[in-house]
């Protein structure tokens, strides 16, 4: 029978580093608590992430505009820290959603770059549809899924709530 394990995400940070033969050493926590050195190499590096596409509803009525900057998932420099992202370059800012029309918005930073395609759709009725619906066969209402209800109900283990929080 095959086991699969399950990761816990870490908080990993650095405040400091050190140079040693001519490279970066970082100092980090790993959820708080020192873990040592690691070598810069370890971190992506020059790296941009970006999502795929956008895709946005024609609105006549904009007055803000798509703020290119929330394509940006993360972006790193050239030693592996993560770059904020209005430093990023953009070959736009915004982008109006009141005209249907399919845009390429290029970023760069350093020696990352990459491109995002964002598509201003034509029907301007999309989503809005007639509320002619008909309930369907109905569940039981009765029944949760949060433990923490049943457990003042008398209804849950003993291990993981004691006495004194099930309520009897």
């Amino acid at each position: 029978m095959a086991t699969t394990k399950k990761f816990k995400l870490a908080h990993v940070q650095s405040r400091s580093y050190k140079l040693a033969r001519g490279r970066r050493y970082y100092y980090v926590y790993v959820d708080g608590r020192g873990a040592g050195y690691v070598s810069e190499r370890a971190f992506a590096r020059s790296k941009m992430s970006l999502v795929k596409s956008v895709s946005l509803v024609n609105n006549e009525l904009d007055t803000n505009g798509f703020v290119t900057t929330d394509a940006i998932n993360y972006v790193t420099d050239k030693h592996g820290s993560v770059v904020d992202v209005n430093s990023v370059k953009r070959s736009t800012d915004r982008i109006s959603e009141k005209t249907p029309v399919r845009y390429v918005v290029t970023y760069r930073y350093g020696k990352a770059s990459g491109k995002v395609t964002v598509t201003v759709r034509n029907d301007a009725n999309e989503g809005i549809s007639k509320a002619d619906a008909k309930l369907g066969k109905g569940g039981n209402v009765g029944k949760t899924w949060f433990p923490h209800e049943l457990a003042f109900r008398g209804n849950y283990n003993a291990q993981v709530y004691p006495a004194h929080l099930r309520g009897y």
